[in-house]
């Protein structure tokens, strides 16, 4: 099994917190052969394993065929390129799937995480958002 698969597939297993994902996802890599036992042995429970075993191919191979593209990339929680100031939230993904320049999500910015397509959303909170912000970082208190 791929690397990549394996992520992609820990990432579809429900009730792991991420850093537990990411500790049996490196666990998996050594296998060349998964299967039930091997992933109950790494830590996952019954239905965890059956999570992983029948995590949809098709997303798995659209998800692969994808990262082909050069300027597509899978930052891993965990690995240097992932966002520091996203692996320190609760909810923090396992995976971010990106289209373009990877150093550009390691700067202060608004992101929607989760959300494939982003634009009917920003285009209603934006102002908001904005306005918070500016209020935020860029008033300075009177003196």
């Amino acid at each position: 099994m791929l690397t990549a698969e394996i992520w992609l597939r820990m990432s579809m297993v429900k009730g792991l917190a991420v850093a537990r994902s990411c500790t049996i996802a490196k666990h998996l890599i050594a296998y060349a052969d998964i299967h039930f036992d091997v992933l109950t042995a790494v830590g996952l429970d019954e239905s965890q394993s059956q999570q992983f075993i029948h995590a949809s191919t098709h997303y798995i191979a659209a998800t692969l065929a994808w990262l082909e593209h050069p300027d597509h990339h899978m930052l891993i929680y965990g690995y240097p390129t992932y966002p520091q100031r996203l692996s320190h939230i609760s909810s923090a993904p396992l995976l971010l799937l990106i289209t373009g320049d990877v150093s550009v999500v390691s700067q202060l910015q608004i992101a929607m995480v989760g959300i494939s397509s982003a634009i009917s959303i920003a285009i209603f909170f934006m102002p908001g958002l904005i306005r918070i912000c500016c209020l935020r970082y860029l008033v300075m208190p009177l003196l």
